[in-house]
């Protein structure tokens, strides 16, 4: 990699943008790990909660937070905030605000419990404005965390990630996003948390929001894993395009997840080799790449 960045430091246009977000906080193992010194010294401006604690996830879920799907909503013992609490509380005490993922982390191929469509959409979406009193509002010994961002499930184009169809989520985010606006107009609906900027979702998504304009939505969230400048380039040009096709510039555009994702030797891409191969050392020459500046 050639490419060069100059900066003048003798001139200065406007402040930058805080680009420096992370996925889930300083605690880790069960909250037996604190990395919150760490967290101090990066200040990142915004923490986004999914994959929390994985595999082993007990906070933030949706089964995790309301274990017994056949409970009710409006009753507070039917939920369980003990350890989403605790980790809420520590990236908070950092100075850091939430990006909060209402859903369920990604899921071992072969135990897909808990990524399968909502029995009850409008259910679900009653347990997920049970979740915002309490951060939000003191309901159930709970905390005023404002938490503004609310992103509905994560990437529904992959199996281990959604069991569903597109339109399974649709009507989903449709439930959830509707009971939000109606219970606080000043929260941000976040959809579709695209993995990357792939057509399907876009146009599905895009299509929807643009036939169904009663269906709120604010921050269209997406995932960029690109190989080099070029590559995400193409990916970011795919996004707009669909935004131009379906005249929609009225929100914001947050990437939640990025990273360098490497080529293989092969030219496959990365997380195809990874679904495809069982060589656990291919996998760690692979996630070796990730972290370094090795191309």
């Amino acid at each position: 990699m050639n490419e060069k960045l100059l900066i003048n430091c003798n001139e200065i246009i406007k402040e930058m943008k805080p680009l420096h977000g992370v996925c889930n906080g300083p605690l880790h193992k069960g909250n037996a790990i604190d990395e919150s010194i760490f967290f101090r010294q990066l200040q990142p401006p915004f923490v986004r909660l999914h994959d929390v604690n994985w595999p082993y996830s007990r906070e933030v879920d949706m089964h995790a937070v309301f274990p017994d799907f056949s409970k009710d909503p409006e009753d507070p013992d039917s939920y369980d905030f003990s350890m989403t609490d605790k980790y809420l509380k520590a990236i908070k005490d950092v100075g850091s605000d939430i990006i909060y993922r209402l859903g369920e982390s990604i899921a071992p191929a072969d135990y897909k419990r808990f990524v399968n469509p909502p029995t009850d959409m409008e259910k679900w979406a009653r347990i997920c404005i049970g979740i915002i009193r309490h951060y939000n509002n003191g309901w159930a010994d709970g905390f005023h965390y404002d938490i503004k961002y609310w992103e509905i499930w994560n990437e529904p184009s992959v199996e281990t990630m959604w069991t569903g169809t597109l339109e399974q989520y649709l009507e989903m985010y449709s439930a959830a996003a509707k009971a939000i606006r109606s219970y606080d107009s000043s929260l941000k609906i976040c959809g579709p948390v695209a993995c990357s900027a792939d057509r399907i979702t876009n146009e599905v998504f895009l299509k929807y929001i643009n036939s169904h304009l009663e269906v709120p939505h604010d921050v269209y969230t997406f995932h960029l894993y690109g190989h080099s400048v070029e590559n995400t380039k193409k990916y970011l040009s795919i996004l707009n395009e669909a935004f131009e096709k379906y005249n929609k510039r009225d929100f914001d555009v947050f990437i939640t997840e990025w990273n360098y994702a490497p080529q293989t030797e092969d030219g496959e891409g990365f997380w195809e080799t990874l679904a495809a191969t069982k060589d656990i050392m291919v996998k760690s020459k692979l996630f070796r790449k990730i972290g370094s500046l090795e191309a």
